[in-house]
């Protein structure tokens, strides 16, 4: 019973970091402020030509555009792949709540961006915590992270974590050499998307048992989450079959 809200509970922990992160900036009393200007000032004071260049042209990977097309292409990919919806919507379900969640907390905190002066590519006045780009790319790569392995051993999910952690922390590190975020945006964001990315596969799965009951026999093969597990269970290694099987 205590696995089962483990996981939920830790997400919203997370999640009221970030909102008690958001309130304490938009009150004027960022706990981070120093490590915020540090971080800025130390971004400014390293760049260079070629850098940016490069910097300003990753980063456009990371917006909300090809986020969202990434994001449509692996949902159509798993549906296709799995003949159900669940890890597909899955993923598409983490990216868009967390970019609604990230938009609600932008219109809420209401934080403006790193003076015009220092940032280093096309200046971005709209609001800045937490960062847009990070969050849709966070939540993307945690939920593909987690649907992608599934079924397989702990050490691969490891490395899917670890693996989307670290474009993350890429990404994030574009929008802070641009200038375009504080330091604390970044953090934020990549806190909300992993927090949304650990409980939207049970939200989906609650979502797919409670309408599969009224799904038309054509669809119901398509939402029944027993149907989805019994094929996940057809995915895994064979020789992890073999060895569950072995007396």
């Amino acid at each position: 019973m205590r696995h089962r809200y483990a996981v939920p509970v830790l997400a919203m922990l997370l999640i009221a970091l970030v909102v008690g992160l958001g309130v304490a900036i938009a009150v004027g009393h960022n706990p981070m402020a120093t490590v915020d200007n540090s971080v800025l000032h130390w971004t400014v004071g390293h760049r260079s030509p070629a850098a940016t260049t490069v910097m300003s042209g990753v980063t456009n990977l990371f917006g909300p555009a090809w986020v969202l097309t990434w994001t449509l292409l692996a949902t159509v990919a798993l549906i296709l792949r799995d003949d159900t919806v669940m890890r597909g919507l899955t993923v598409l379900s983490t990216v868009a709540v967390a970019g609604a969640l990230g938009t609600v907390f932008k219109a809420a905190c209401h934080r403006i961006r790193p003076p015009l002066v220092d940032q280093a590519s096309d200046y971005e006045v709209g609001k800045s915590f937490p960062s847009g780009h990070v969050t849709g790319t966070a939540a993307l790569v945690c939920a593909l992270a987690l649907a992608l392995t599934v079924a397989s051993p702990a050490i691969w999910r490891t490395v899917a974590a670890v693996l989307a952690l670290a474009i993350s922390i890429f990404a994030a590190a574009t929008r802070l050499y641009l200038g375009v975020h504080w330091f604390s945006d970044v953090v934020a964001a990549i806190v909300l998307a992993g927090a949304v990315a650990l409980v939207m596969p049970a939200v989906v799965r609650e979502l797919c048992v409670a309408l599969s009951p009224h799904a038309s026999p054509r669809f119901k093969p398509y939402i029944d989450p027993s149907i989805d597990a019994n094929h996940l269970r057809r995915l895994q290694p064979e020789s992890e079959h073999h060895a569950s099987v072995a007396p």
